[in-house]
């Protein structure tokens, strides 16, 4: 975890990706906030210290069955209260509906919401536009 802490301190933006199973992230990638949160935030303790990573922008990228404003809600609302609960600047998510195993799950659509999502994501980098406002509705991705 040591070597993840000083990757995440020195990133310009956290992405985090994951399967939605269940109405929220897999288990592997729960672990690794569950971690940060101790190592990042000094809150804990006789005294609250600093978010070490106080400002650190994060965007999430998710796939899952359901349409992503069923599908995906509940990972997108404990991320925003992560977020703010770290100091951390929640910046919004990309979730993709899969149909299931007998269909493709990329295709241009798709492409085309990642390519606006991540030009999206510079312009607010570099400071064009301010971090996702709370909360959000997710289109589904069938009707954009």
């Amino acid at each position: 975890m040591q070597e993840i802490f000083g990757l995440v301190l020195s990133c310009d933006l956290l992405i985090l990706a994951t399967p939605i199973y269940s109405w929220y992230c897999t288990p592997p990638m729960k672990a690794v906030p569950d971690r940060l949160v101790y190592g990042m935030n000094k809150y804990y303790g006789g005294e609250k210290g600093p978010a070490l990573w106080a400002g650190k922008p994060v965007a999430l990228v998710s796939t899952c069955g359901y349409r992503p404003e069923k599908g995906a809600d509940l990972w997108e609302e404990g991320m925003r209260r992560y977020c703010k609960h770290s100091q951390l600047r929640y910046l919004g998510m990309l979730a993709e509906r899969h149909l299931g195993y007998d269909t493709v799950f990329m295709d241009r659509e798709k492409a085309e919401r990642a390519a606006r999502f991540a030009a999206g994501l510079c312009r607010k980098l570099d400071g064009g536009e301010p971090a996702a406002p709370a909360p959000s509705h997710i289109p589904d991705p069938g009707h954009i």
